[in-house]
């Protein structure tokens, strides 16, 4: 299904953070911020210890006007990847 472009379906029946990630990028490249947020969340929910996911949502947060929901993010996912890998 994501690979023939239906990707809310594909998202629906696997809900991962490899499913909801493209949808969050469609959503900043038609300039949703509030929804590319949105996904990001989800694919954070999905799998929260995925470095590219809060790094993205914490850069969408911060397009979208959320400083303070962009540094909370940022301090999770410095505390989460501090120290010796795999800590």
């Amino acid at each position: 299904l994501a690979a023939a472009g239906k990707l809310e379906e594909a998202a629906r029946i696997e809900p991962t953070a490899r499913r909801f990630f493209p949808l969050a990028r469609r959503a900043e490249a038609r300039g949703d911020a509030a929804g590319a947020v949105s996904w990001f969340e989800k694919a954070r929910a999905a799998d929260p210890n995925a470095l590219q996911t809060l790094r993205a949502l914490a850069e969408a947060r911060e397009r979208a006007g959320d400083r303070a929901g962009a540094k909370a993010v940022w301090e999770d996912l410095v505390r989460r990847h501090e120290g010796l890998p795999g800590q």
